[in-house]
């Protein structure tokens, strides 16, 4: 008998150390995927937030891995970064059994033009308001830019190409924070009553959120404007000899549904790569296109991760899950187990989840999660509302519970809160928790991170005891240099609590010291 070889999506995004809602595209889209049941497992990691790049590979128990860039275009981090940190070498690596299949950037892919038409009429939707025609309507695409690198306008420009051979819309005109054409210079350009302005960026960050609004010339920081907004133009003739017209601004392309479809496509790529393959190792089961059922979802037959009733996620229940099998029954064995702030609790056959210092309460005074999903806005933001870029800090927000989870949900929950926690818990008492020295991490950075290289021991130590020791629940088990058996600093656990190894200095702690190292705050651009 085959035995069919599972599958994870891995989406890899690049989050931010200061921007809420730079990882806010690549979650939407992964549960989505989730909810879909086509593979086995999806996981999102990233390069400033949790989990990390490095341990992406490490939290995932399928045979074959599709690694997607959540990215807008090829460049340093798609070509250098993220093989670096997976260390994976072409478009197939293999690692025993395992396949590690790496994509080309969503960004990229044909199939943006869709994303880009879809996400313009979703703006002038939203509105509540109407064009009159496409052909009296302006797409204008903005994007980035930079003069450092001539690849970086090249998705954009194609696109541009592509969706004026459409000929669906007047006229489609490119725009660029940091090259040319300029945005401060795009609106003179308009020949038409009508403009829809999309960006040409992963998440409404400050980018899309206000330096192009503001740069176009259309907003002031601070203000908020609402579409259509009326521009008043000098020295341009538009149709019929009008002063102004109706500009729309459109959220950002990649949290536009359709992008879903654009990482699927990105999927049936390497999909049919490796059906170049000899027959032994091919995939037996098909992506099915955007909108088209899969096996796994027909006829509703993946479980519930909770046994109540109520909005319900969906997960293929494979050997992909025995991790978390693993930790139910350590729960279950225990009663209750403390993992950060975390409180996990053995209900009978099912478990819950709350804030440690809410155990006493009572449930009627807590608000009860619907999904384990909602961990992502949970663990985003503390009580005043300040962002948390580290999920492990001690800082998560009180007066909640989530209840009826089976252990496969409570393996998600607890993986969303504290990422990758139950797979380096795992891999610890096995003795495989794969440690690495800050010596080895730092000689592996680049750019502004390699500075980090420049702190001496005593730095690094007075860095741990700042950030791991006060400011995160996980015990680092890394030391300094390589060879060496002592952890950079020594933390103790209470008798209930479930002690987190952390494996090696994260990029917050190293954005922490790159910042202190420059006396300044670090550019969130590292």
């Amino acid at each position: 008998m085959t035995i069919r070889r599972t599958r994870a999506l891995v989406l890899l995004g690049h989050g931010s150390h200061h921007d809420a809602e730079s990882s806010d595209p690549v979650h939407s889209h992964a549960d989505a995927l989730r909810r879909r049941g086509i593979f086995d497992e999806v996981l999102a990691a990233f390069w400033k937030n949790e989990p990390n790049l490095c341990h992406a590979l490490d939290l995932t128990e399928s045979d074959d891995l599709f690694v997607v860039p959540f990215f807008i275009s090829e460049g340093y981090f798609t070509q250098e970064v993220i093989p670096r940190e997976l260390e994976i070498h072409g478009g197939i690596t293999r690692r025993g059994n395992r396949r590690i299949l790496y994509a080309e950037p969503v960004g990229t892919h044909p199939a943006m033009t869709a994303a880009l038409r879809h996400c313009a009429e979703t703006a002038v939707h939203e509105s509540g308001s109407a064009l009159s025609s496409p052909k009296e309507t302006t797409l204008i695409i903005v994007g980035h830019g930079t003069t450092k690198n001539e690849r970086s306008a090249e998705a954009i420009l194609r696109q541009v190409d592509l969706l004026k051979n459409e000929n669906y819309f007047a006229e489609v005109l490119p725009a660029f924070l940091e090259q040319s054409p300029p945005v401060g210079e795009v609106l003179q350009r308009v020949r038409t009553p009508n403009a829809i302005a999309v960006p040409f960026f992963i998440s409404d960050g400050l980018h899309s959120r206000q330096d192009v609004p503001i740069v176009m010339g259309f907003a002031q920081k601070g203000h908020r404007w609402k579409n259509p907004v009326e521009v008043k133009a000098v020295s341009r003739g538009t149709v019929g000899g009008a002063g102004s017209f109706c500009l729309w601004y459109a959220r950002a392309v990649g949290m536009d549904p359709q992008m879903a479809a654009v990482i699927l496509e990105r999927v049936r790529e390497l999909e049919e790569e490796v059906g170049r393959e000899p027959q032994a190792m091919r995939q037996e089961s098909r992506i099915p296109a955007f909108g088209e059922a899969s096996p796994a979802t027909a006829g509703g037959q993946n479980p519930p991760i909770r046994q109540a009733q109520g909005r319900k996620s969906r997960s293929s229940p494979h050997r992909t899950a025995r991790r978390a099998r693993e930790f139910a029954q350590e729960v279950k064995t225990a009663g209750s187990i403390e993992l950060g702030e975390l409180l996990v609790r053995s209900e009978g056959a099912v478990f819950s989840v709350c804030h440690r210092a809410d155990q006493d309460m009572p449930h009627a005074q807590l608000m009860e999660l619907q999904s384990p999903e909602e961990a992502h806005e949970l663990a985003r933001t503390t009580s005043d509302g300040k962002y948390r870029p580290l999920n492990s800090a001690p800082t998560l927000r009180r007066g909640w519970i989530i209840r009826n989870l089976n252990a496969q949900g409570l393996g998600l929950f607890v993986n969303l809160m504290l990422p990758g926690v139950i797979s380096r818990h795992a891999a610890f008492k096995k003795g495989a928790l794969r440690i690495r020295s800050f010596q080895q991490v730092a000689a592996r950075q680049s750019g502004l991170y390699s500075d980090i290289c420049r702190m001496s021991d005593d730095q690094v130590r007075s860095l741990a005891r700042e950030c791991c020791g006060q400011g995160c629940v996980q015990t680092p088990m890394w030391p300094i240099r390589d060879g060496s058996s002592e952890f950079v600093i020594q933390k103790t656990m209470s008798g209930r609590s479930l002690m987190i190894p952390c494996p090696e200095i994260c990029s917050f702690a190293m954005a922490t010291g790159c910042e202190a190292l420059r006396g300044r705050k670090a550019d969130d651009k590292l």
